[in-house]
């Protein structure tokens, strides 16, 4: 089983790299954009940022709906603004 371990509270690179390609669960100290909380797949990364497309968005207290793929969208994430990360099981 594959996991995205953040230690410390402080997120390498080298855990995201290893899971390009699978989906997960990103919480943000700020919103980027209107959101703090992102779940899609990783799609690659750079020096200081992820870049994750969206292809569920949770809402508190309701189920999680998958988006289309016309409705898909990325997203870059700074390292320095994750609080939390941890990969999703696929159903």
């Amino acid at each position: 089983v594959s996991v995205l371990v953040l230690i410390d509270g402080e997120p390498k690179l080298q855990d995201f790299e290893r899971s390009v390609g699978k989906l997960a669960k990103i919480v943000t100290t700020e919103k980027i954009g209107s959101d703090n909380c992102f779940v899609g797949r990783i799609i690659d990364t750079g020096d200081n940022w992820i870049r994750l497309r969206f292809e569920q968005k949770p809402v508190k207290g309701r189920p999680v709906k998958k988006k289309a793929p016309d409705e898909q969208e990325d997203v870059f994430i700074p390292l320095d603004k994750i609080s939390r990360a941890k990969l999703e099981i696929e159903q």
